[in-house]
C-alpha cells in the first residue's frame, strides 16, 4: 500500500518535497522486485483525519482482509501521525493479526534514505544516488517540438516534457535513453539556454531539458521516453557565441561517449 501523492504535499508543506519516481515509475519497480498488487491510495485531507485504529480496523482489516503487516521501524501512520509501533503492536495483539518490523536499511554503514537520496541528485552526484536507491535516477517524459535549435547548431535535439519533480541541478549529462523497442546513450541539457536569444515572456524562466542521441535518426515527436542519468559532465553557462556553443556540444557529446563506454545495460 503505498499514496498517489505523498502526504506532505497535501498537508500544506511550504517547498515542493521533490518525488524520486512517478507513480508510474513506482509501480514498474514494485512489480520488477515481485510485488503482484499494490493500492495505490488517492491520499486527501479527509483521509489525512481517519485516526490510526479506524485506519487498520476499517481499512486494513475489513476492507482488505489483512492477515500480515509488515512497516518500517519509524512508520507513523493516521491523524497527526499518532499511529506508531508500540499502538501497531497494541493492535496485532487485539486482532490477531502479523506483524513485521523492519530495521533501517544501510549501505556503507549508512542509513538509505529518500531525504539522503535527493541531498546527492540536488547536488548532481548522481553516482551517489545510484548506490543508495540501487539503480541510476531516472526522469519520464514526452517528446515534444521545439524551435529547431540544436540542429541549427549541428545537434538535433529532442525537446523533453518530463513528468518528474525537478531535483537536479542545472548542467550537461551523460544519460541513456530508453523508449519501445531501442535503447541509446546520449547527452542531455537541463537548464535555461542562457546562450540562446530569448524569445517570448517565459524565455529564461522555464527549465527545458533537451536530449542529443547520437548517430540515431528516429522520429521521436509524441513518444514517450525514460532518461537514465549517469554523470553531470559540467554545469549549464553562457557563452560568448552560438559557434563556441556548438563546440563545446561537440566536446560534451565525446566526454558522453567515453562515459557510458563502461555503463552496462539497463
Amino acid at each position: 500500500i503505498t499514496f498517489a501523492r505523498h502526504p506532505q504535499t497535501v498537508m500544506g508543506r511550504k517547498e515542493p518535497l521533490g518525488m524520486i519516481t512517478t507513480n508510474p515509475q513506482k509501480l514498474r519497480l514494485f512489480e520488477k522486485i515481485g510485488i503482484r498488487r499494490t493500492l495505490l491510495v488517492p491520499f486527501n485531507k479527509n483521509f489525512s483525519r481517519i485516526s490510526p485504529e479506524a485506519f487498520v480496523e476499517d481499512i486494513l482489516l475489513k476492507k482488505l482482509v489483512m492477515r500480515e503487516l509488515c512497516v518500517g521501524y519509524d512508520f507513523a501512520f493516521g491523524r497527526d501521525r499518532k499511529g506508531n509501533i508500540e499502538l501497531l503492536r497494541a493492535l496485532a495483539r487485539r486482532h490477531g493479526f502479523r506483524l513485521k518490523i523492519f530495521g533501517p536499511y544501510r549501505s556503507a554503514g549508512t542509513v538509505v534514505s529518500s531525504t539522503l537520496i535527493r541531498g546527492f541528485l540536488s547536488k548532481g552526484e548522481l553516482a551517489k544516488a545510484a548506490k543508495f536507491l540501487g539503480r541510476p535516477y531516472s526522469m519520464e517524459g514526452s517528446v515534444e517540438r521545439g524551435l529547431g535549435l540544436g540542429k541549427s547548431l549541428g545537434f538535433a535535439t529532442a525537446n523533453l516534457r518530463m513528468a518528474n519533480d525537478c531535483l537536479l541541478p542545472e548542467g550537461v549529462y551523460a544519460v541513456m535513453a530508453k523508449g519501445a523497442g531501442f535503447q541509446r546513450p546520449g547527452v542531455l541539457n537541463a537548464g535555461y539556454r542562457p546562450t540562446i536569444k530569448p524569445q517570448g515572456k517565459k524565455a529564461g524562466k522555464t527549465k527545458t531539458w533537451e536530449l542529443h542521441i547520437w548517430d540515431f535518426h528516429k522520429q521521436l515527436y509524441g513518444k514517450q521516453l525514460e532518461i537514465f542519468f549517469i554523470k553531470r559532465l559540467r554545469p549549464e553557462k553562457k557563452f560568448p557565441s552560438l559557434a563556441a556553443l556548438s563546440a563545446q556540444i561537440g566536446r560534451d557529446v565525446e566526454n558522453a561517449k567515453q562515459v557510458v563506454k563502461a555503463y552496462k545495460a539497463l
